[in-house]
């Protein structure tokens, strides 16, 4: 989708997953065969790697080592805070769970993390979710054990004092293996209530008290400094995504009636052939950017919102919920009847 080629992350946790597939003797060149990063951009800190050659990469990885179950949560432990630079210690300089989770979502395209977090707090309760059903099918679990046990294993070792007495009451479900998550559980400073693993999606629920305890880092002068950096690296971010990341928040806020590329065009200031122009350096297409944000859409709608296929179909501009179920195979391989489930 046009989105993988747009959505730029930083070249981390792609030196992660080649050091990793070094170390189990898969050679370099051929997990960054197929895409636009050299060898030598791995050492580069300032290279932005697109998300579609990230999903290449692991790809490649996996191919090359069919035999390699904890690889994702490998790499997952290989990322250190201090690899996400101001964000990394503006995490550390949170003064509770609840500022340092309001912080993540602010800056989440600073982490270069894949998957989608939702939070819900409700009856004593907080339930953190992790999907990543805009993902290819193939590459979801990777991502979501790669990112859950890389988040774990850096959180953790800070906060152990405050998590120690919540931790026995935590329910996990979890899409890995046990082999896989086993090494962060051990960690902790007790057992968790319950952990199902193969699960159908990873979540974390945990008494809600937990959200507002004090953390043993907290420095609200450095978390304001590292706040304001963090604000000016996602505005410099922006003018390097371009003209398709402008589109596409446009398409998400007229979703139930997207706007015809005339329309879009003139909202822009700009003659429609230059907006084709622009967003073909970009390499996609307007058509493309609609595909991608129904595609996004259509699986949020119905695995997180609820909502029927034909009630999906009529909200996304459909005419009839048949065209829509040809246009969700078409974007995620099931239908979405079978998604829904």
């Amino acid at each position: 989708m046009a989105a993988l080629n747009t959505c730029m992350h930083l070249v981390v946790w792609s030196r992660h997953l080649c050091a990793e597939a070094e170390e189990i003797g898969v050679n370099v060149a051929d997990v960054l065969a197929g895409t636009q990063v050299e060898s030598a951009d791995l050492s580069n800190p300032d290279f932005l790697v697109s998300a579609r050659d990230e999903i290449t990469m692991v790809r490649n990885l996996l191919r090359a080592a069919p035999d390699e179950p904890l690889v994702a949560a490998r790499v997952g432990t290989r990322a250190s805070l201090t690899n996400f630079g101001l964000l990394g210690l503006a995490v550390m300089s949170c003064g509770s769970f609840r500022e340092m989770i309001a912080v993540g979502l602010q800056f989440f395209a600073l982490t270069s993390l894949h998957v989608i977090f939702d939070v819900e707090e409700s009856d004593g309760w907080c339930d953190i979710s992790i999907s990543a059903a805009h993902l290819p099918l193939d590459v979801r679990d990777f991502f979501i054990e790669r990112d859950s046990v890389g988040i774990l294993s850096n959180v953790a070792p800070f906060a152990t004092s405050v998590i120690a007495e919540f931790i026995e009451e935590a329910h996990v479900d979890y899409v890995g293996t046990r082999e896989s998550v086993e090494p962060i559980l051990a960690g902790l400073p007790a057992r968790v209530a319950s952990i199902t693993c193969g699960a159908d999606r990873t979540c974390i629920r945990f008494p809600a008290e937990l959200l507002d305890e004090p953390l043993p880092r907290a420095d609200q002068y450095t978390l304001a400094a590292c706040i304001g950096h963090c604000e000016e690296l996602l505005e410099r971010r922006a003018v390097r995504t371009g003209l398709s990341s402008a589109v596409r928040t446009m398409l998400l806020e007229r979703q139930s009636d997207m706007p015809a590329l005339e329309q879009t065009a003139s909202a822009f200031r700009m003659h429609p052939r230059t907006l084709r122009r622009q967003l073909a350096i970009e390499q996609t297409s307007y058509r493309e950017l609609i595909e991608e944000t129904r595609a996004t859409l259509a699986a949020d709608l119905l695995s997180r919102v609820g909502l029927t296929v034909a009630q999906t179909a009529q909200h996304l501009g459909y005419s009839d919920p048949g065209s829509f179920t040809r246009a969700f195979k078409r974007w995620h391989g099931v239908t979405p009847s079978r998604y829904r489930k």
